[in-house]
């Protein structure tokens, strides 16, 4: 599986077997940085300046948030 995002506020994931999307998400502001982990969680962070967490199935399910108070998410990673 491959996982996008940008300034369109989208988060796509593809097939990359078929070379398709699956599934698309909008989210409330510009996507700044992507990760995923092999429990098929997707983190988004922001520039509303919030990080989110996704199941990575479609439909999207939020697992959670949190925001920081001052900058914009410009990293996110999920360490094992």
């Amino acid at each position: 599986m491959l996982v996008t995002g940008g300034e369109d506020a989208i988060v796509q994931t593809f097939d990359l077997k078929m070379m398709k999307p699956i599934f698309q998400y909008e989210i409330d502001a510009s996507v700044l940085s992507l990760d995923t982990n092999p429990l098929n969680k997707i983190a988004v962070g922001s520039m509303d300046r919030l990080a989110r967490v996704y199941e990575a199935y479609s439909p999207f399910t939020m697992v959670g948030t949190t925001k920081n108070e001052t900058m914009p998410i410009s990293s996110v990673v999920f360490y094992q």
